[in-house]
């Protein structure tokens, strides 16, 4: 599990509360933006789920925080949409990325129409 996705986000969170919340802002906001980029990087095998589910989480904490920083339901809801998505990339199995296997006849050759009379008049 990505610890320093859950330590971004509830830092994010509660940072208007802090006084010099504007120094910390951008290195959360810079951890936050790492943590998408491992999960779009791991979502070639596990899928593109949890990749969606966290960054619908961030853009909620960062909506929470730009415009609605009194809403604290908000701020929560993203919370938990980014531990679900990290939660569901740790525990997401691995697909299957291989086509299966076709059956080949060996001594084939396939099969060419013959041109026709009436084809090779027309040219």
């Amino acid at each position: 599990m990505c610890w320093a996705a859950y330590s971004t986000t509830l830092g994010i969170a509660g940072s208007f509360h802090i006084p010099y919340s504007g120094y910390l802002f951008p290195p959360l906001l810079a951890l936050l933006g790492l943590h998408l980029v491992s999960l779009v990087r791991r979502s070639a095998v596990v899928g593109w789920g949890a990749s969606v589910v966290s960054l619908a989480g961030a853009c909620t904490i960062l909506a929470g925080h730009r415009w609605f920083p009194g809403i604290h339901w908000l701020l929560n809801i993203g919370i938990l949409l980014v531990f679900g998505g990290s939660l569901w990339n740790s525990f997401a199995m691995k697909r299957k990325l291989s086509l299966p296997r076709i059956p080949v006849q060996t001594g084939f050759t396939g099969w060419a129409p013959e041109a026709s009379s009436s084809s090779a008049k027309a040219l």
